[in-house]
């Protein structure tokens, strides 16, 4: 798609699909702008809305000013959209952008994913250390302020916030419970042998760590239940914490014969039976590779 009939399709293409998400959306071009990564280039640079105009600015007769998207470039707002529901499937259909959509390249999602992923340590992070998980400025930055000096309904919004901009790429915040599994159980079968449900005040039988995150007040263990997963990865598996491996006691290892032989007083006997032990094994993993 070249010469001037071509950038002015991409033009009108331009226009229409970034005014139909600013519409649908509901969103500024300020935060438009960071969430469709326009523009943002140094570590300090802050989003002020204006590449986003440039772009869904009408057509002109200056050509100077009829900036436009390029195909790769559309083909990733166009999925981004999707992902964050600002537009359907059916809506790139009627602009004719559907067929840029490439499902085999992950790249435009990988870059969001990895982005929400940022988000949620920063902001677990920030919760840690007793302050909101969003910073001041919202999209422009500043230093988050401190749970203590922020109302109920001031770290209720902050938190919300930082959920709905985490969902927007595409991420889903949830607390693993599994670790208190066995509280929760026993909750639960009180509320039945009352014939109820659970309530929330029947977790104040509970151990302060054991509670569910509450963002008015979070703690050290309730922050570490926090996971964040893909709908478009691996639902079942969370991406964080990262995967830690597991903890291995001395009491779960297979003792061999030859584990307290020391090499410096072992006999022939001795260093034979290690030897054998070395070839047993070596022969055990020689079997297993040809059989593939």
């Amino acid at each position: 798609m070249g010469g001037e009939l071509g950038q002015r399709r991409l033009k009108n293409v331009t226009v229409r699909l970034l005014q139909l998400i600013e519409r649908r959306s509901g969103l500024s071009p300020e935060v438009l702008e960071q969430r469709y990564d326009f523009g943002l280039r140094g570590t300090f640079d802050v989003e002020t809305g204006q590449e986003w105009k440039r772009y869904a600015h009408e057509p002109s007769e200056d050509r100077r000013k009829n900036q436009a998207l390029s195909i790769y470039r559309l083909r990733q707002v166009a999925a981004d959209a999707v992902t964050m529901q600002h537009v359907t499937l059916e809506d790139l259909r009627e602009l004719g952008v559907l067929q840029l959509l490439d499902e085999n390249n992950p790249r435009s999602r990988f870059k969001r994913e990895q982005k929400a992923l940022h988000d949620f340590q920063t902001g677990l992070k920030r919760l840690s250390e007793g302050k909101l998980p969003l910073a001041s400025g919202g999209v422009k930055g500043g230093r988050p302020r401190k749970l203590a000096q922020a109302s109920i309904a001031e770290r209720l919004e902050s938190y919300s916030s930082w959920l709905a901009r985490l969902a927007c790429l595409g991420g889903v915040v949830f607390e693993d419970r599994d670790s208190v599994a066995d509280q929760d159980l026993w909750l639960q079968q009180l509320a039945a042998d009352e014939g109820r449900s659970i309530e929330d005040a029947d977790y104040a039988l509970l151990a302060d760590c054991d509670w569910p995150f509450d963002p008015t007040r979070p703690t050290g263990a309730a922050l570490t239940r926090l996971r964040i997963r893909f709908a478009g990865g691996n639902v079942g598996e969370p991406w964080c914490p990262k995967c830690r491996p597991i903890e291995m006691k001395w009491s779960h290892l297979f003792v061999e014969p030859w584990a307290r032989i020391s090499a410096a007083t072992a006999t022939d006997a001795e260093l034979d039976l290690f030897f054998q032990s070395v070839e047993r094994e070596l022969s055990k993993s020689l079997n297993a590779s040809t059989t593939y």
